[in-house]
């Protein structure tokens, strides 16, 4: 399928994400994800949408070199817990897409691809990424936030 290579990329990306968090350390991660909380990290999505995006568009190399000029702990850990959610989402999207089959690029007919759509979009809904990425870890935001 034509969105496989992209998902197999994408699981990449996201570790990339995983890992500046781990070398800013879960337990400071942790602590400014408590002083955000879910509405802080949430503004952050909303307030510095375009950012997170050129962000992602980067190659690591300069992704590690604009989260350095971010000189404040709790803002750098505010923006790489967004980006790293944002990353998650498509993640999660472009997994559930290849695994249904979501694609019009072997011409499937309409009503066979809607129904693949929406069996994919309800997983989706409840398998949806949260804010936090570390299952190990306790969630700074509490259960049931996105």
């Amino acid at each position: 399928m034509d969105l496989d290579r992209y998902n197999d990329a994408a699981s990449t990306e996201v570790h990339w994400y995983l890992d500046q968090l781990l070398k800013e350390g879960v337990d400071g991660v942790w602590r400014s994800g408590i002083m955000l909380g879910a509405v802080g990290i949430n503004n952050i999505l909303t307030q510095r949408g375009n950012e997170i995006s050129e962000f992602m568009s980067l190659p690591p190399s300069q992704r590690t070199k604009r989260l350095a000029k971010i000189t404040d702990s709790i803002d750098r850990h505010g923006f790489l817990i967004a980006a790293t959610y944002n990353i998650r989402c498509g993640v999660a999207w472009l997994d559930i897409a290849c695994r249904y089959g979501v694609s019009a690029g072997y011409n499937p007919q309409p009503r066979f691809l809607l129904g693949q759509a929406s069996t994919a979009a309800r997983e989706l809904f409840d398998a949806f990424p949260t804010l936090w990425p570390f299952d190990d870890y306790p969630d700074p935001f509490g259960p049931g936030e996105p």
